[in-house]
């Protein structure tokens, strides 16, 4: 992709369309748009299409989907393998919802429908397209640089399953086995380390690896400070190692996530321990707070909605007695809830008048929008998840996966608590703000059947009983 110096003066197009009325149709309103420069390149296939991409700088594609040489969510996709950084904006035709969806889901940009284009509507569609692909690229640079974090950290970090095999290794633990991560993948850790070690030697006092792990899956945090582990070249080291439990949807184990430092020189080991964690929680914090700038960006009408959501369900989180870890995920989870939304067009974002069934299928996408951006990136708890199930409800009427009462996560009932009240709280484009006292009258008569009672319970508790506010409340942060 080619990106312009002034989006807003000289644009490059590509269209790609066999109908020659269509493409005499966009390119005379591309020369008609007020303002810019639109220059335009055509193909009347795909193969022409990626030959002009090949040798020339081009900063959006207009596409037809059905092609002489391609059909449909296939020409999409052959188009994305070859030039993944270029926005794409689909040409559909009215009668096809379910590609053009499914062109949203697949990574395009924007969609246009044929016989309604007109050119404040193609202008704005490019324009946002180039806009949310840059947007998209700098997220995927925030998660690069997190793994790369993570596997360039001298700790060892690595999960396994019930079974004792290994679902993750980082950089660090493979090579002290003498083994490269992808080695380690699959196999189980008596592949690698004694059976003594594994399994444990009470005569040595040596409790085994599979004790700690089996604590894990049952739902501990265990740590333990001195670990004895057999490096690949046969010497004996001491690690500082904490194991927790990894959630699946459902709220049952999967997996144990360990994290573990060499110790074997204490004071030093006790040290890099403190400046690596710090390290690590500093960027993860920032990587969410530039997330949740970016939704804000895209959504001025909800600007702050995320942090006001946070605060609430941090301070019911706490009035409840989760612990700190917990916590710490359900902010993190609700700074950046409506993090998907930046693959909805900002026209429905900020519509002032009802929705279409379109419109508000694609609204609904936002949820797993969210989660695949967040699942790439190594939490140490179900932060993914939850923005995933934030807007399922008890009685399985919620989206995007009907869940019910005993399938939702704690923190994905308790963000939906907050994200319901906050949201009807305060001014949206389509209406004014309904106040916090009806907030709660909703929650209040739907609990138990779309809200959790006992989240519902101590949230009326905080504004009634103990004047919570969301003016006075401190905006709440990773």
């Amino acid at each position: 992709m080619t990106t312009p110096d002034d989006p807003d003066k000289s644009i490059t197009v590509l269209i790609v369309e066999d109908n020659p009325a269509d493409a005499r149709l966009i390119r005379k309103l591309l020369k008609e748009a007020p303002g810019i420069d639109c220059q335009d390149k055509y193909a009347l296939n795909l193969a022409e299409g990626l030959e002009l991409l090949r040798h020339n700088g081009v900063n959006v594609v207009l596409l037809n989907l059905n092609l002489p040489d391609c059909q449909g969510i296939d020409t999409l996709i052959a188009l994305k393998n070859e030039h993944l950084h270029t926005p794409i904006v689909v040409m559909t035709d009215p009668d096809d919802e379910k590609t053009t969806l499914e062109a949203l889901k697949m990574g395009a940009q924007d969609y246009l429908v044929k016989g309604r284009i007109d050119g404040h509507m193609l202008l704005r569609a490019m324009r946002y397209a180039i806009g949310r692909k840059q947007s998209e690229d700098a997220i995927l640079k925030s998660k690069i640089l997190l793994q790369n974090v993570i596997d360039s950290t001298p700790d060892w970090i690595y999960a396994k399953d019930p079974q004792h095999r290994f679902l993750l290794v980082n950089k660090t633990f493979a090579e002290s086995q003498n083994v490269q991560p992808q080695d380690m993948i699959g196999r189980p850790d008596t592949d690698f380390f004694s059976e003594e070690l594994c399994c444990g030697n009470p005569a040595k006092g040596i409790t085994g690896f599979h004790s700690d792990d089996n604590e894990a899956m049952d739902g501990k945090t265990l740590h333990n400070l001195n670990n004895l582990v057999t490096w690949g070249d046969g010497t004996l080291h001491v690690y500082d190692t904490t194991k927790i439990p990894l959630y699946d949807e459902t709220g049952r184990s999967f997996a144990v996530l360990a994290y573990g430092r060499d110790i074997t020189r204490r004071h030093k080991a006790e040290n890099e321990l403190a400046a690596s964690y710090r390290a690590l929680q500093k960027t993860l914090h920032d990587s969410i707070k530039a997330m949740a700038r970016i939704v804000d960006l895209r959504d001025p009408y909800t600007a702050g909605h995320q942090q006001k959501v946070a605060s609430l369900a941090s301070a019911i989180a706490l009035e409840m007695g989760m612990n700190d870890a917990a916590v710490e995920h359900l902010i993190m989870a609700s700074m950046v809830h409506d993090i998907g939304k930046m693959y909805v067009p900002a026209d429905i974002l900020t519509k002032p008048g009802r929705l279409s069934d379109l419109e508000w299928e694609i609204i609904k996408t936002h949820a797993q929008g969210g989660f695949d951006i967040l699942s790439g990136i190594e939490f140490s708890g179900p932060v993914a998840l939850t923005v995933l199930q934030h807007h399922e409800r008890l009685d399985g009427s919620g989206y995007p996966n009907g869940l019910k009462d005993g399938q939702i996560l704690p923190t994905a009932k308790i963000l939906a608590v907050a994200d319901v009240v906050e949201a009807m709280a305060s001014h949206r484009p389509y209406r004014p703000a309904l106040g916090v006292e009806k907030a709660l009258n909703e929650i209040e008569s739907k609990k138990g059947r779309l809200y959790d009672p006992a989240v519902v319970d101590v949230c009326l508790g905080l504004f009634r009983d103990k004047a919570f506010s969301f003016n006075t409340q401190p905006v709440a942060g990773p």
